[in-house]
């Protein structure tokens, strides 16, 4: 591990300048979010062979990769890659007299924190190989084999094979360049890149950030059942105020449905609601139950901030003292066992137990909700039409901005554009086009699946569109008249409507897509910005509630001087702000910064050279090191 000890004097060669701006500049340069630096990189044929690594990596042609990918990768690749195939089509692989087959795989995962120091990070290489391992499942399920049914050395295989195909991605892309030895990798000096990576890791940090504010809640909740002397079932079936809470808290935060808002739901969706309700009731009491399981858990560098149920069996007979029927645990038990490899929250586990599986509060509720969401065929028209005008005039007291309504033109002969939401910021003198959507799948699991949502999301792409058309307008008087009427109705003062004019927008106008989807959190795609609802509605707020076990504190980081269309400024903004309080918090901004600038992933292989079915001998495999993103 020595040999790449030197890293460090090279990766973090952008972070300082992530703090030299002030607070007055509304000028902005407007860098690129990593998904789009990886789009724009894999031009040409390029980008479908990526797609070929992601998904089903086995039957990716490895002969295309050679002049791509530098060094002795696609060798590599091949060779693993025509181990798993045969796997998966036995019948077509060649007949050989020897045989390569893989005895076994080690990983780690390490920070090289200084020319002579690599500290351990056993959580990072589990959190890779789980990642291999859930892409994996999907594919081979997909090929109607079982992940988990084969050999050990068999799953192995395939951790290695994504891995691999993964690396291969950013050797296309122009993240990963070799480094001495030549089957290592670092990432390449590219300032856009660094920056491109800072926003999309903040994104993901401040949604980790998020989870440990769960798990506070989750512990708060708990805590103040037991000072009151109420048992979680009696709790949930008297609909006790703290067991409510955390319903409408999960719901709000990861559907977007908020509890105080609900009387906007249009009448044909209002029983969709309820039982979305109820059944939101059912998954949090199962969450609940099983805290105290939870807290027993330790894993290494890092918390359990996932607000996972462990597996554990409980009594049914629990269930229904907590107030929920036969038939809805029935409908529950029914919809969990068929669900995919590894998605089941609860399985029947004896004729008066249940167990749950290891699956997170986050996840289950957005895969468990799914088809009731769906049926919800006004949902979308609630939420931007009805909820976030109604949220935004009754809970934002910042006088800083005034929220309009949508604007849109009268007729086709006006153009093709469509305005949600207009922002008016008095403050900076700016205007903020919004589109709003209400994305049914809020947690993409894997990068490919948020590559897939950032490029080819129809629904995501068409808010774009619409927001970019309205550049063309700018010029016309028919356009600026509906915006001043819309920022008259948002009770916006006369001096700054008597501003917006066609320079005006020219020069002080800014684009936003506000949306549900967690992962595309501070993102930016053509120079529009996309934020998650929550995030959203708390920069406007100017407020961070932070959770602990004995209160929720309401914090105001200054933001002062900043666009809401600059995720770059305003990320470097909130990373400074987080990191003044607490240095020795292990949550501090710059050291997670730091780690994951400078975090590696190392695997090494161990082969056995077979005649037939007798080993004959074997030999390790060069290990292979790459950054993690």
């Amino acid at each position: 591990m020595s040999d790449i000890t030197n890293l460090a004097s090279t990766e973090n060669c952008s972070v300082a300048r992530l703090y030299g701006v002030t607070s007055q500049q509304t000028c902005f340069v407007q860098y690129m979010y990593l998904l789009e630096f990886i789009y724009n990189r894999l031009d040409g044929d390029k980008l479908l062979l990526a797609r070929k690594l992601m998904y089903r990596p086995w039957a990716c042609d490895p002969d295309l990769l050679a002049k791509h990918v530098p060094g002795k990768l696609p060798a590599r690749f091949a060779k693993t890659r025509r181990y798993c195939a045969a796997i998966i089509t036995p019948e077509k692989a060649p007949r050989r007299f020897f045989r390569l087959c893989l005895r076994h795989l080690t990983l780690c995962a390490y920070v090289v924190a200084g020319r002579r120091e690599v500290i351990p990070a056993d959580a990072r290489m589990f959190e890779m190989q789980e990642a291999f391992v859930g892409q994996a499942i999907e594919d081979l399920a997909s090929a109607g084999i079982s992940f988990r049914a084969l050999p050990a050395q068999d799953q192995a295989a395939f951790v290695s094979l994504y891995a691999l195909a993964w690396c291969c991605v950013c050797c296309m892309a122009g993240i990963f360049v070799p480094f001495c030895p030549k089957s290592h990798y670092q990432l390449a000096c590219d300032e856009d890149l660094k920056e491109a990576l800072r926003l999309y890791w903040f994104g993901h940090h401040w949604s980790f950030q998020s989870n440990i504010a769960d798990l506070s809640l989750r512990e708060a909740v708990v805590s103040q059942l037991q000072s009151s002397g109420a048992w979680l079932e009696r709790a949930a079936k008297a609909h006790a105020p703290a067991f409510q809470w955390f319903v409408t808290n999960t719901l709000d935060k990861y559907v977007s449905f908020h509890e105080d808002f609900s009387s906007l739901i249009y009448a044909k969706d209002k029983k969709h609601y309820e039982a979305i309700y109820r059944k939101t009731e059912l998954i949090c009491y199962f969450y609940l139950k099983s805290y105290e399981n939870s807290k027993t858990l330790s894993i290494r560098d890092t918390m359990f901030a996932y607000n996972a149920a462990l597996p554990h069996d409980y009594a049914i007979a629990a269930v229904h003292a907590a107030g929920f029927s036969q038939d809805e645990l029935g409908a529950l038990l029914e919809e969990s066992e068929n669900k995919g490899e590894g998605e089941a929250l609860i399985v029947r586990s004896g004729p008066d137990n249940i167990r749950m599986g290891l699956l997170g509060l986050k996840y289950a509720i957005s895969s468990y909700l799914k088809p009731m969401l769906v049926a919800m065929k006004t949902r979308g028209d609630w939420f931007d039409k009805k909820y976030i005008p109604a949220y935004l005039k009754q809970r934002v007291e910042d006088r800083r901005f005034r929220f309009g309504p949508e604007v849109k033109p009268s007729s086709d002969k006006e153009g093709k554009y469509d305005i949600d939401l207009l922002v008016a910021d008095e403050q900076l003198g700016r205007l903020y086009f919004c589109q709003i959507k209400h994305r049914v799948a809020t947690l993409l699991p894997h990068f490919r699946d948020e590559f897939d949502e950032y490029t080819r999301n129809k629904q995501l792409d068409h808010a774009v569109d619409q927001l970019m058309g309205t550049k063309a307008q700018f010029g016309k008087q028919i356009f600026v008249d509906k915006l001043r009427k819309s920022l008259q109705k948002a009770g916006a003062s006369p001096a700054f409507i008597a501003k917006v004019d066609t320079a005006f927008l020219e020069r002080s106008t800014g684009f936003i897509v506000i949306h549900t989807i967690e992962n595309l959190d501070f993102a930016v795609k053509d120079g529009i910005a996309f934020y998650e609802w929550n995030t959203f509605r708390n920069l406007v707020r100017g407020q961070i509630t932070v959770f602990t076990k004995e209160s929720a504190t309401v914090m105001a980081p200054d933001l002062r001087g900043l666009a809401l269309d600059d995720p770059n400024r305003l990320s470097s903004a909130l990373m400074a702000w987080s990191a003044t309080h607490g240095d020795d918090n292990p949550l501090h901004p710059d050291k997670q910064w730091f780690y994951a600038l400078n975090s590696h992933f190392q695997m090494e292989e161990a082969w056995d050279i077979k005649l037939w079915n007798r080993r004959i001998g074997s030999f390790r495999g060069a290990s292979l090191a790459f950054p993690i993103m």
